[in-house]
């Protein structure tokens, strides 16, 4: 697949899916940026003290989905900062919620058009995210490079991409926290897969394989069809 205009590539899938890895394994093929959406609203709401912003920092603790319109404020202001600078993105967790979806699609289609834009959604099973994210390890610099601690690494261990961060756990993956993102998913974003599947199109990929296997499949996917 080669590039001529920037372009817009979504990941959709349940948490502990995958997206994060896989984003940041496009973003680096493509050169494009990856945008994590929720290292976006963690560094909105760091640099940001008033009323509203204060509100969803206490909703995010929860591992209940922000606000949409202020998730979508967050995301447009962003997206609008790499379109200027001529760059194409890679989304990772955007969007949440059906409210998002049917504003974010046409504002992508407004800025990059609509044959420039893919979305893709990793399949895996519940069972299978639960024991993800029960055992996995993220760099504080970086959460898509994600390990496992049945894979021998440890909470406090320097991240082996060489980034200088610390493996730590991810604060939404307590097994609490992570029945209600579960719980998000299906009542919130499942909504605004939908609506993308029937207004744009989305791509489906096995994500129970290796990375590796899942990587290849999805740029399978996005050859042009001959």
């Amino acid at each position: 697949m080669v590039m001529n205009e920037p372009m817009v590539f979504l990941f959709f899938g349940i948490p502990g899916s995958g997206k994060g890895t896989q984003a940041d394994l496009l973003a680096k093929k493509f050169g494009v940026e990856h945008f994590t959406t929720s290292k976006a609203l963690k560094e909105y709401m760091a640099s940001h003290d008033d009323s509203e912003t204060r509100e969803q920092k206490e909703v995010y603790k929860k591992g209940v989905l922000n606000d949409p319109s202020w998730v979508l404020r967050v995301v447009e202001e962003k997206t609008s900062e790499i379109h200027d600078q001529g760059r194409g993105l890679v989304y990772d967790g955007s969007p949440r919620t059906l409210y998002e979806a049917e504003n974010l699609l046409p504002f992508l289609v407004n800025l990059f058009g609509k044959e420039n834009i893919k979305a893709i959604r990793l399949a895996v099973s519940t069972d299978e995210i639960k024991r993800r994210l029960e055992r996995r390890v993220v760099c504080d610099k970086n959460t898509a490079h994600s390990y496992t601690t049945n894979g021998g690494f440890r909470i406090g261990e320097v991240c082996p991409a060489g980034d200088g961060g610390i493996l730590q756990r991810r604060d939404l993956d307590n097994p609490k926290i992570i029945e209600t993102r579960l719980d998000e998913f299906n009542k919130r974003t499942e909504p605004a897969i939908e609506f993308f599947e029937k207004n744009h199109g989305v791509i489906k990929i096995n994500g129970e394989q290796s990375v590796e296997d899942v990587h290849r499949d999805v740029i399978k996917a996005l050859e042009p069809k001959k």
